[in-house]
Parts: C-alpha cells; structure tokens; sequence
C-alpha cells in the first residue's frame, strides 16, 4: 500500500474525525488548498464532514496533481509523529493512568483529561510526555 494510502486510511478511519487532537490542523487545510481543483473535479458532491472529502480524495488518488499528492503526504507523516507520540505517551503514563484515570472510559480524550486534571500529581516521565502533547482543551 502506498504511502498516500496509508496515510488516507488512517486519516480517515482515526484522525479526521478528532480534528481538534490533530497536531496541526494547518497541514489538513493545506490539503484543501493544495487539492482544491481535485476536489471540484472528482468531489464536488461530497458532503464535507467526517472524511468524506478525504476519502473522496484517496478514491481519486491516480489523478492528484503533484501539489495535492505533496499535501497528502506531509499530513501522512504529520499522523505518523503524532500516533508515535501517543504511542509513547501510553508507555510513559501506564503506571500514572492505572493509578489515577482507571476508571476513565477509552476514547474522545478522556484519559487525557483525566490526566491533565492530575498534573500536578503524575511522575516526571509523563509530565513531561503530556506536555508534548499540548492538546487544545474541550
């Protein structure tokens, strides 16, 4: 599979629809700037919301232009740095979720809250993991 493939696939079975957890939501404007004559030519139907104009996009992905396709790719690597960051963060803050958030339900940042909400209690490790994360509050 493709970069570009991956990419869409992650972008929009995860991240697309949890706009605000995203990184940097420049770069997914940047998409819609950069395919803009795409998504007019093959998309112009598409309700946006939820990925769909993404999914449109990677359903047409033989004919981006090299802009679009460039687009698409830095928000791929974008995802990349940022589930790794997640995936690191779960590593480090294991033992401060299990004793302060266990109960918190998985899903729609709500163990990151929690965590957020005992700042001042969690070890250094994931203090300072969280701090990477620096996710815009709900």
């Amino acid at each position: 599979m493709s970069k570009l493939a991956l990419g869409f696939t992650a972008a929009t079975l995860v991240v697309f629809s949890l706009t605000a957890l995203f990184p940097d939501p420049a770069k997914s404007q940047n998409v819609f700037e950069a395919c803009g004559n795409e998504i007019a030519s093959h998309c112009s139907t598409v309700l946006p919301g939820d990925g769909r104009l993404y999914a449109c996009i990677y359903a047409h992905e033989e004919k981006l232009s090299e802009a679009c396709d460039e687009a698409v790719a830095d928000v791929a690597d974008q995802l990349d740095i940022f589930f790794e960051l997640v995936r690191y963060a779960k590593q480090e803050c294991r033992a401060d979720i299990e004793k302060f958030c266990s109960e918190a339900e998985m899903g729609g940042g709500k163990i990151y809250s929690c965590l957020k909400s005992k700042s001042d209690d969690l070890t250094q490790a994931c203090t300072t993991v969280m701090n990477r994360l620096s996710l815009p509050e709900n």
